[in-house]
């Protein structure tokens, strides 16, 4: 999927932030958060425009023999999406 993006002219650019790994005998897990920018190819109408966005992922591993780990038994991806807080105005 993102090679056919980058095949439309998007431009992916991303850094891991904040990693945590924990492991024990057979099994190491890893959490962190990326954040990055999307730019899009822009057009005849629009300029190229660039998005700012935070997502976290985490990934499981699991060992199923001696020298063998299972390359990924689970990995999840979730986008961040920012909000502004807002104080409500009192009633009077």
């Amino acid at each position: 999927m993102v090679k056919s993006f980058h095949d439309q002219g998007y431009v992916f650019e991303w850094t891991v932030l904040d990693p945590h790994i924990e492991a024990t005998c057979d099994l190491a897990w890893i959490t962190y958060s990326n954040r990055g920018s999307i730019t899009t190819p822009g057009s005849a109408q629009d300029k190229p425009a660039t998005h700012q966005v935070t997502w976290l992922e985490s990934a499981v591993l699991q060992k199923t023999s001696r020298n063998l780990a299972h390359p990924l038994l689970s990995q999840h991806s979730r986008l961040v999406i920012a909000c502004k807080a807002t104080v409500p105005t009192p009633i009077r």
